[in-house]
């Protein structure tokens, strides 16, 4: 949101009379804003936007947690959780109605280091990793101080043995409040479970964080944080009978430059054409391109592929920068007739079709299709949902599926509020 989001205190009045408060997270740079309320004419105001540069040592520095104070002089104080000239947040001071904030202190681990709460009650731990036990990540002797990761507490995950791995279903999934990975460190999701935490920081890169995949299912990560670098895997299989016909309907879960068929080097790779017409009639079902043998044809990530595996089973590895925030799919529409389109599910997460927030569906058909054994696994949102073949409002990661554009200038967006953690897997064609 460019207002903000996740505010972690509370407000406080300012001598002008005005309230004042910081969100954690949020604005144009997802840092974090100071901002300022009016109660009287009902008006909000953002006064300061939080950043961070490449380095995370942001001179005003970023993610500030807790309340606002006001001093003697009026002033008001507040601290933020990292950035700075050491990278481990800063002491700020605020004048009510500036536009911008006065640093006044630099945390360097001599005079304290990462402030969580900014005020002198709260709830929470500071927790890091050392692997004295196992890479269980729910184990307490795995930590310092010895607890088990709670969605209230604070992770960092250094170099050493054992790195963590997650082991949480989807149910009940691993939680933290913030996490952050140091370069060196490395975190895994295994295969079918899940970790949620709102605020994620990657020093590590692609290697530093793992979601792995196999036929259970892939592993599943909701959070809010740009720019995290990742290693998302996406298990498909196979056959070496093609007349088995074993088709998956398979997205691009990280963000690609210019990505290419290499990445889905070993399948034959299709995708759908919306542009063709039924000879039959007035709707464009469109019709399967096969992409050929080139490992250099360039892809698209905001549109759904379909991938056979001349093999028994294969896993995939995507490399990049994680999917986050407000996601817009290529769409392709035919005035007052049906268009079907094969569009990605962009998140290390699944999809929920049915929620009524989130999604932006303008001109198309509230429906979804995915093949799955032979059949259209079809499901219907709104106010009288309708499951066919199999379908769900769940569509998992690494997962594209069908949709219909009823209109000449279809629309169809998403947002992370759409994201939830679901034990499924992909479904796949026999036909």
């Amino acid at each position: 949101s460019s207002k903000g989001c996740y505010p972690r205190g509370s407000l406080c009045k300012a001598g002008n009379g005005l309230l004042y408060g910081l969100t954690y997270s949020g604005g144009e740079n997802s840092s974090g804003v100071l901002f300022e309320y009016d109660p009287v004419n009902d008006v909000y105001t953002k006064k300061f936007e939080f950043a961070s540069d490449e380095f995370g040592k942001y001179p005003h520095g970023y993610y500030p947690r807790g309340s606002l104070y006001e001093g003697t002089n009026g002033k008001l104080y507040g601290m933020t959780s990292y950035g700075g000239v050491n990278g481990l947040g800063v002491l700020f001071e605020y004048v009510p109605g500036a536009t911008t904030v006065t640093k006044k202190v630099d945390f360097d681990g001599n005079n304290g280091s990462r402030p969580q709460y900014g005020e002198l009650t709260g709830s929470g731990v500071a927790l890091v990793w050392n692997g004295a036990q196992s890479s269980d990540w729910s184990a307490a002797g795995n930590w310092t101080p010895e607890f088990s990761p709670t969605r209230l507490d604070v992770v960092e995950i250094a170099s050493g043995a054992n790195n963590p791995v997650i082991n949480e279903p989807a149910g009940s999934p691993a939680e933290c409040n913030s996490l952050e990975i140091a370069a060196g460190g490395s975190l895994t999701i295994a295969s079918g479970k899940a970790l949620t935490v709102p605020m994620l920081v990657n020093d590590a890169g692609n290697t530093g964080l793992i979601i792995e995949s196999d036929a259970t299912g892939t592993g599943s990560l909701i959070h809010n944080s740009a720019g995290i670098g990742a290693t998302v895997k996406s298990y498909v299989d196979g056959s070496a009978t093609l007349t088995d016909n074993k088709y998956h309907f398979a997205s691009i879960p990280t963000q690609y430059e210019n990505p290419t068929a290499n990445l889905f080097l070993g399948s034959y790779l299709f995708k759908l054409d919306p542009s063709q017409r039924d000879p039959d009639n007035n709707n464009y079902y469109g019709k399967w391109v096969g992409l050929g043998s080139s490992p250099t044809t360039p892809l698209s990530t905001d549109q759904g592929y379909m991938i056979y595996y001349p093999g028994d089973n294969h896993t995939y590895a995507f490399e990049g920068n994680l999917n986050n925030g407000g996601f817009s799919v290529l769409l392709t529409g035919h005035a007052s007739t049906n268009t079907f389109n094969l569009v990605p599910n962009p998140y290390p997460s699944s999809l929920n079709w049915q929620v009524p927030f989130g999604w932006t569906k303008t001109g198309i058909e509230n429906k979804t299709w995915i093949y799955n054994n032979g059949v259209y696994a079809s499901y219907t949102g709104g106010d009288t949902p309708d499951s066919t073949n199999g379908g769900s409002r769940f569509i998992a990661p690494g997962q594209a599926f069908t949709v219909n554009a009823t209109e000449a200038s279809p629309a169809l967006a998403m947002d992370n509020r759409v994201r939830v953690h679901y034990a499924g897997t992909l479904l796949k064609s026999a036909e």
